[in-house]
């Protein structure tokens, strides 16, 4: 009969654990995600990691940094964006081709840093929008992750 209190005492100890750990709300770092189905999941303001991209011509490097924001006003349907692109430039023939490639980023629109090399150009738009914007577009559980696919790309915005 002791045996069984015994087990009987261990068996209630191993279902309160169990329970305790399943009541936890462990921040195991997984994120479960939904589709977006209503502006006002996405309300407010949406960053995206640095997106960059590096390739060399004619012995130049061209480093590209994009970085993105996204603000959705869900009360007036609308959605702002700005997204902000710094090229660096580094190389064996970046003094050869520098005047040429500074005169073609600032006729694009672009502004130039001659003591880091680098061109930036910011862009912002905004337009009205509904739900069927977000198509594909995933929140997660504590919305304050937003993945959208972007050209065959996944990118994850932070909300701020």
């Amino acid at each position: 009969m002791t045996n069984k209190k015994f087990f009987a005492g261990i068996l209630a100890m191993a279902l309160v654990f169990t329970m305790a750990l399943v009541a936890c709300d462990s921040d195991s770092g997984v994120d479960t995600w939904s589709d977006v189905t209503s502006l006002s999941q996405v309300n407010g303001t949406w960053k995206s990691p640095p997106q960059t991209e590096t390739r060399t011509e004619q012995g130049i490097t061209f480093k590209s940094v994009i970085e993105v924001t996204l603000i959705v006003n869900a009360s007036a349907s609308t959605i702002s964006g700005s997204g902000t692109e710094t090229i660096t430039c580094s190389g064996s023939n970046l003094d050869t081709y520098w005047a040429a490639l500074k005169a073609n980023a600032i006729a694009s629109g672009y502004t130039v840093n001659d003591s880091k090399k680098s061109f930036t150009k910011t862009n912002t738009a905004t337009e009205r929008i509904t739900v069927s914007y977000f198509n594909g577009a995933q929140i997660n559980s504590k919305n304050n992750k937003l993945k959208i696919l972007v050209n065959g790309t996944e990118i994850i915005y932070t909300k701020q």
